[in-house]
Parts: structure tokens; C-alpha cells; sequence
């Protein structure tokens, strides 16, 4: 009887609780774990599917009034959720497949920016990393100014990877960006196939995107 009752739930569930695969970013305070949609809002009082690794399954989670994820405990409609707040039935994690093409970009919103060398160190508030180089510092620097900094994830040159704040991308590998110059954009960045630089580039320390779409 114990396993007709679960059957039943699944596709119950499954029918009120049927939510998009967010693509955003998983970030954590002092407070706990919350998701950024990317687009200025965070899921709260609700459910949401998320697949945080984009390998096409989507794990469920609940988020509390204040827009935190609820972990080891029975959520107010009276799911169990476990250590990482995925949604639980005889301790089995509950899944659901979705499409890797919709949940590999994470999407932020921000302004697109073409400048020169100096201007771009006004952006970040830094001095001139590489004063006596020959560097061209004329040419056109293709800059992603998020509108609040934001936790990411990226690959390094040698193939690992860390996680750090930013508060802008480089863009500088797309020139086709241009075309947006001065536009406030929300937009989806393919973060497995950026990479976090390994020099005194500008922007400096931002991580570089070669994947990007504009959502329109």
C-alpha cells in the first residue's frame, strides 16, 4: 500500500508543482541558500525545478517566504525536502527531466558597454594593472555591467574551476555584441565554456564569455 501511495503522489505532484528548469545561480549568505533567476527576482513561497549542473534532470526544491531554500525538514504542504533541499520520497531524491538547451545558460540581467582602456578601469574602481606595457589602450573593450554582483562559476585555463563575485563579463571574444552598446539587456551566458582569466586583461578578473544569447 506504501508504494501505491507514493505512484499516486508523483504525477499529483507532478501536475500542481510543474515549474520551468530555472537556468540562474545558486547563491548563499549568512542566512542560507537562495536562487537568483537572473533577472532581478528569486522564487519564494513556491517550488521550483532546477537542474544547477545543466545534465538535463531537474531536482525540486522549496523556498520559503524570505526566498530560502528549506533543507532537512517537511515543507508547508508537507513534502519532505533532505540536506540539500531536493524533494524526497523514501529518501529518494524526485527528478524530472528537462532540456539541457533551455537550462545551460544562465541568465543575468546588465548592460552592455563598448570602452576604452581607461574608461574600463573607471568601471571597476581599479588602477592600471599593467603600466608599462605596450598594451593597445585605444581599442574597444566589450564589457557585461551586471546590475548587482553576482556569485559564478566558471573553468580555468589548466581545466578546473572556482567560483567567485563579479560585477562585470568580458565580452571582448564576441565583436558582434557591439551592436548592443549602451542597451540594458537580459541576457543568457553559457557559463561551461567560459573561463576565468589567467592575466592582467581588462576587465580584469572578469570571467571571459564566448556563449551568450540576447533574450528578446
Amino acid at each position: 500500500m506504501r508504494n501505491i501511495k507514493v505512484l499516486l503522489l508523483l504525477p499529483i505532484f507532478a501536475i500542481f508543482f510543474t515549474i520551468n528548469a530555472y537556468a540562474g545561480t545558486w547563491i548563499q549568505d549568512s542566512k542560507g541558500w537562495w536562487y537568483d533567476q537572473g533577472n532581478g527576482t528569486w522564487p519564494s513561497n513556491s517550488w521550483q525545478w532546477i537542474d544547477g549542473n545543466s545534465d538535463g534532470t531537474a531536482e525540486c526544491y522549496y523556498f520559503d517566504k524570505f526566498g530560502y531554500c528549506m533543507i532537512n525538514t517537511i515543507t508547508p504542504d508537507n513534502y519532505r525536502v533532505n540536506a540539500s533541499g531536493a524533494w524526497i520520497e523514501n529518501n529518494i531524491v524526485q527528478t524530472k527531466k528537462v532540456d539541457v538547451a533551455d537550462t545551460r545558460y544562465t541568465l543575468l540581467n546588465g548592460t552592455i558597454r563598448v570602452l576604452k582602456y581607461k574608461e574600463v578601469l573607471a568601471v571597476q574602481g581599479i588602477n592600471d594593472p599593467n603600466p608599462n606595457s605596450s598594451i593597445d589602450r585605444e581599442k574597444d573593450f566589450i564589457l557585461f555591467i551586471l546590475d548587482r554582483p553576482q556569485t559564478l562559476t566558471c573553468k580555468t585555463i589548466d581545466g578546473g574551476s572556482y567560483s567567485r563575485t563579479v560585477k562585470v563579463l568580458s565580452l571582448n571574444y564576441l565583436p558582434d555584441i557591439k551592436a548592443y552598446n549602451g542597451q540594458h539587456v537580459k541576457a543568457g551566458f553559457d557559463l561551461n565554456v567560459a573561463y576565468w582569466p589567467s592575466d592582467t586583461s581588462l576587465p580584469l578578473g572578469a570571467p571571459v564569455i564566448n556563449d551568450m544569447y540576447i533574450d528578446k
